[in-house]
Formats: C-alpha cells, sequence, structure tokens
C-alpha cells in the first residue's frame, strides 16, 4: 500500500507527520519499547500512532529509551550513586514500572517524550534516586541478625543477574538495623517470617503500607522468595486497582486535545486515580501515615509494644516537599502551560474550586470563563494544601473511631479501645509533681486519657475563620465527653460523635475552598492558629503542626509579594526551638535513600518529646500573637 504523508500543526504549534491510509503489521509492536503497555491488543492503537512509530524507525531514530535499555545498562555503568544504583536494579525489570520508565524516566526517547510542559519525564528518576518510598519495602524486609550476611549475599546474586552479570556492591547499611527491627517485631507478632505462612502475616499487617500490597488483590510479588521486588510502585498511588486503560489515553499523540483536559472523574473511569485534587492526595497519604481499618492499615499498641516506632504526626503540605516532591505544583504548571491554548480549560475542569474564581473574572464580558486571564499562578496553592490536607487528617482520624466503634462485630478490624487511639504521652511521661500536665489540663476524668489531639489542631483555627465555630466547638466537646464518659470512652456514643464532627468538617471543606486562595484568608487563619489554647499545646505533635503551618503560610505570603513585616517573620523563624530551655520541635523530615529513620531519627526524635515543655511553646505564639497584633491589620 502506498503511504501518503502529509504535514499538520498540533495544539502546541509544533508540526508532525501524519500517514493517511495504512495499515501495518502487528509485529511492529514488538519493535516499540512501549509494546508492554499496549500488549497484544495492538488494535487499540490509533493508526496515526502506528504510522508515526513505523516512519520512526525507518528513518533510523532510536526507539528505545538508553537508559532504561538492559543492553546499555549492562554495558555501561549508570550514572548514579551506587545506592541509586540498587535501587535501579531493584525495579528495573517490574513490568509495571517499565511501562512508566519508557517517558518517565529520562530524556532519550524523543517520540514518546515531545510533549514536556505537562510533566519533566524525569519523575520515576527522580523516585528512585531520592524517595525513602522507594526503599521502603526493603528497609523493613525482616531479617535475623544472625544471619544477615547470607541475606547480603542473596540480594547480591540477584542484583548481579539485575545487572548482566556485572557484580554489584551493596552500600554500608543496605541490610541493617530496621532489618533487624521489624525481624524482632515480628518474632514479638509471632509472625515466622521464614515460613510462607508467617511471611503472609506479615505481608497482610505490614507490606500495606511498607510495601504497596493491597489486600483485595493477589500477593503476587510478596511473597518470601521475591521478597526484593519493588513496594510502592508508580501505579500504587497513580492506577486505581489493576486498571491500567487509562496508560494507552495519557501516553496517546491525541493526549493533548482530548485527555488532558478531561475532569478528574472522567480519567479514574479508565483506572486513573484522582492526585490533582487535595483531598485526593491525602486520602492516599493518610492511608498510611495515619491509618484505613478497611486497608488493614493500623499501627496497634501491640505494634507499639513491639518495638514499630510512634507514628508521628503529618501535615500534608510539608510532606509532599519533603518526599521529595516529583511532580509539578499548580504554580509551576501554570507557568509551564502558558503556551498551552486549553490552559484555562484544563485548570477549569482539574481543579473545580477555580469555577467560580474564572466566571468572576468574566462577568459582564463576552469573554468565556475559559478564556480567563486569572493569573492562576498568583493563587495561595499551598496554603489551600496545609487547608484540605489538615480536614482530611481529622476526617481520617474520625473514620478509624468510627471503623472500630461498628456495633457488627464482623465489620471492626481492631479491637475497641486500642491504646493506640489515644494520646501516648498521656501515660508515657514524666512523672514530676507538681507538673505541667496537672497544672495546664483542665477537662476529661483522672485516669482516662484523651484521643490524639494533633488532627484536630489546625481545623480548630480554621474553624474558628468561619461561621461554622461554635458547631464544631460544640461537636468536639460532645466527642470529648464521650471518650471520658467511661474507660476507654462509651463506644456507641464515640461512634456517633465522630461520624457527626465528621459530616460538619465535609460541611466546612467547601466554605474553606472559597477562600483559602485569598490573602485575606491567610492573613485570619495566622491569626486563629497562634491563639490555639493552651491546653492543646501540651502536645507536641500539635506544636509540630502549627509551626509547620505558620512556616508555610509566611513562605507563601512571601512568594505572593506581601510578606508580613520582618518583625513577624522573625518570630515564626524560631518558633519551636529555644536551645536555653531545651525546647526543639522537629520540623524537618529525612529524606534522601540515605536516610534512615530507625535507629537515629527516632532516638532524636523522642528526646525532643521528652524534652518538651508547652509552657515554652506557649510563651512564643503569646510573643508572636503580640507582634502580629501590632504589625498587622
Amino acid at each position: 500500500m502506498e503511504l501518503k504523508l502529509v504535514k499538520y500543526t498540533d495544539n502546541y504549534g509544533a508540526t508532525v507527520p501524519r500517514v493517511e491510509q495504512a495499515t501495518l503489521p502487528p509485529p511492529i509492536l514488538l519493535l516499540h519499547p512501549m509494546n508492554s503497555i499496549f500488549s497484544s491488543d495492538w488494535q487499540r492503537m490509533s493508526a496515526r500512532t502506528l504510522c508515526c512509530a513505523f516512519l520512526l524507525l525507518a528513518i533510523g531514530l532510536p526507539l528505545q529509551s538508553p537508559l532504561w535499555s538492559q543492553d546499555t545498562i549492562a554495558r555501561q555503568p549508570m550514572p548514579l550513586e551506587a545506592n541509586q544504583h540498587v535501587v535501579f536494579l531493584l525495579w528495573r525489570d517490574n513490568p509495571d514500572v517499565q511501562r512508566c520508565g519508557v517517558c518517565h524516566y529520562s530524556p532519550g526517547n524523543e517520540f514518546a517524550k515531545r510533549d514536556t510542559d505537562f510533566c519533566r519525564l524525569t519523575e520515576l528518576k527522580q523516585w528512585l534516586e531520592h524517595d525513602k518510598h522507594a526503599i521502603a519495602r526493603q528497609r523493613v524486609e525482616p531479617i535475623d541478625p544472625e544471619h544477615s550476611e547470607s541475606a547480603v549475599q542473596r540480594l547480591k546474586s540477584i542484583l548481579q543477574r539485575a545487572g548482566g552479570g556485572a557484580a554489584v556492591e551493596l552500600p554500608t547499611g543496605w541490610v541493617g538495623p530496621s532489618n533487624f527491627l521489624s525481624y524482632a517485631i515480628c518474632q514479638q507478632m509471632g509472625y515466622d517470617t521464614a515460613t510462607e505462612a508467617g511471611y503472609a502475616k506479615f505481608r497482610e499487617n505490614c507490606m500495606t503500607c511498607h510495601g504497596g500490597y493491597q489486600t483485595m488483590e493477589a500477593s503476587r510479588g510478596f511473597s518470601h522468595d521475591n521478597s526484593n521486588s519493588p513496594g510502592i510502585s508508580c501505579n500504587y498511588c497513580h492506577q486505581i486497582h489493576g486498571d491500567s486503560r487509562w496508560i494507552d489515553q495519557h501516553s496517546s499523540l491525541q493526549a493533548k486535545s482530548t485527555w488532558r483536559v478531561l475532569t478528574p472523574e472522567a480519567k479514574a473511569a479508565y483506572g486513573m486515580r484522582d492526585l490533582a485534587s487535595v483531598a485526593a492526595q491525602a486520602k492516599l497519604c493518610y492511608s498510611c501515615h495515619i491509618g484505613d481499618l478497611q486497608q488493614n492499615m493500623f499501627v496497634s499498641h501491640q505494634m507499639y509494644a513491639a518495638g514499630h516506632p510512634p507514628l508521628p504526626s503529618v501535615e500534608l503540605a510539608t510532606l509532599q516537599e519533603s518526599m521529595p516532591r516529583h511532580w509539578r505544583t499548580p504554580v509551576e504548571l501554570f507557568a509551564s502551560l502558558a503556551d498551552y491554548p486549553q490552559r484555562s480549560e484544563y485548570f477549569l475542569n482539574t481543579f473545580p474550586d477555580l469555577r467560580h474564581m474564572l466566571e468572576k473574572s468574566t462577568a459582564g464580558s463576552a469573554k468565556p470563563a475559559r478564556e480567563s486571564t486569572v493569573d492562576l499562578g498568583q493563587l495561595a496553592w499551598q496554603t489551600d494544601a496545609m487547608v484540605g490536607g489538615a480536614l482530611a487528617a481529622q476526617q481520617q482520624w474520625l473514620g478509624l473511631l468510627e471503623r472500630a466503634a461498628e456495633p457488627d462485630e464482623s465489620r471492626r478490624d481492631v479491637i475497641w479501645g486500642d491504646y493506640a487511639f489515644y494520646d501516648c504521652a498521656a501515660c508515657h511521661h514524666e512523672l514530676r509533681i507538681p507538673s505541667n500536665r496537672q497544672r495546664v489540663r483542665s477537662a476529661g476524668a483522672p485516669g482516662r486519657p484523651r484521643l490524639h489531639e494533633w488532627p484536630r489542631a489546625l481545623v480548630r483555627a480554621m474553624g474558628v475563620t468561619s461561621p461554622m465555630h461554635e458547631t464544631l466547638f460544640t461537636l468536639e466537646q460532645q466527642l470529648s465527653r464521650a471518650v471520658a464518659e467511661r474507660p476507654f470512652g462509651n463506644r456507641e456514643s464515640v461512634r456517633q460523635s465522630a461520624a457527626a464532627l465528621s459530616a460538619a468538617i465535609e460541611q466546612l471543606r467547601p466554605q474553606l475552598a472559597a477562600r483559602s486562595w485569598t490573602r485575606e484568608f491567610s492573613l485570619e487563619l495566622l491569626k486563629a492558629l497562634v491563639h490555639t489554647p493552651d491546653e492543646m499545646l501540651l502536645d507536641y505533635h500539635t506544636a509540630r503542626q502549627l509551626t509547620w503551618a505558620l512556616r508555610g503560610l509566611d513562605a507563601e505570603m512571601v512568594r505572593l509579594g506581601h510578606a508580613a513585616p520582618q518583625d513577624v517573620r522573625d518570630h515564626i523563624a524560631k518558633l519551636g526551638n529555644d536551645p536555653a530551655l531545651k525546647l526543639t520541635v522537629s520540623t524537618d523530615l529525612p529524606s534522601g535513600l540515605g536516610q534512615a529513620i530507625f535507629p537515629e531519627f527516632v532516638r532524636q526524635e523522642l528526646q525532643h518529646q521528652a524534652d518538651y515543655d508547652g509552657r515554652v511553646f506557649s510563651g512564643q505564639l503569646k510573643a508572636l500573637s503580640d507582634v502580629i497584633n501590632s504589625s498587622l491589620p
């Protein structure tokens, strides 16, 4: 058949070839590095996509991504540090990772990587080189210290095969304290991980968070024999279970004008998880970092007693930056899409809360909202993430309580009243008389610990800025009374109170969504945060949340060109630190593959918590409040 070549200009102004009337045989897919994406169902590829691939192949352009080619890796040393090299080799042969790596590992495959405005195309490389999630599984694979050498040799042999026969040296500490701790915890929990049955218990109770194992799916890749395979991979976050139809859609040449302007709900119908909305991001992160009983993600008190490090508080915007982030923020995306004709339509559909802003900007004019000239890059996106993340954190925590308090015993995943629901420091604290805790704490019955307080710290301040303040305060008091009504709390009263408070937060969400991008809201929230009651400041993790939030607000105001007065900024910078009084509220999260949480970070963090004095932190907030009152309207 004769191939007729024509040229056309796409939505970006790029001139690309197009073939009219062409029939290509299935074997062409065998030559394309993305054949794993399309599998044997080659008919799903559009004629234009197949013909472009054929033309590029005909003129000798490389279709294989050089750094992702097994032959290339076997011949040349990877330009990575040893630790990163190990991670790359562990992940490279995973089919799901390969599908993403073709485009998202590094520049080189020009056919698949023409569009660089929506992403950097180095996302997977960033993940493997810098994100601790990439080694979350390897760091907690249980290893008996007495047999650690055999575990090292086993991993070396796996890496040698993956590297095409070249010997690979493991970085110092690759098998170390965290693996030995995991082994000790499993022993205490009764999991004999040397057996398949024991490893299955480890998989179902630990790998749900540490490895990305999903209880509703088969255990493929999660047995003792393949314990060195990837854990939290690309698809764990970006794909809804096993539905991979979205990959074809988002990687096609038609993606610019069709796929990308679809709503997150429309994309989810093809299996792509919504990670655009803050609520969706928070739900995914908090399933592990707070807990999700339905997915068997919960650190019980038994696990803590066995040796699991304390689960710390979490603030979404800070957590994401510390991963470190491998995606473009909305501000960065708005700038990179400057020449994209459908930019307004993309933002309008992807972030529905912006609709009222775009419509307001074109009110009274003939210009449609999708052509709005509002500079979306000048909105307080980080503040919006902090607000949405805080609302989601308290709702996630309340959801744990609701689930655990279910009257139907068959639906409950933990024993009601598990100590892990309560403030750890209520029992684990220095016994001093008089004590700061005795002087300040007024609510609650003696001997009946309160629930963890940090999830409500930021939401309390946000409620102050809304008409729902009294409603939220009343519902919080009802929950506190239900918890103190009897030892471990009145189960049914706690369930009802938690459900009512969660529903109220859901009503608060749209109210804050309409304001969280404005400077006025940032100032109101700033003032509300510094007036957090002293009683709440007894909790170290609450102080941590407040410090993160205030520093985030300060940074956002600087970025938007309306920084607070310098004396206000100086007080915020010093918040949580007073060396003279041994006050250190740790706000830095360990990042990078070389950082181990256990034991160094945990030991240091526990010391900070033991030294923490809420009165000192309260004094810092009061000083900040005085400066704000004198410097800001």
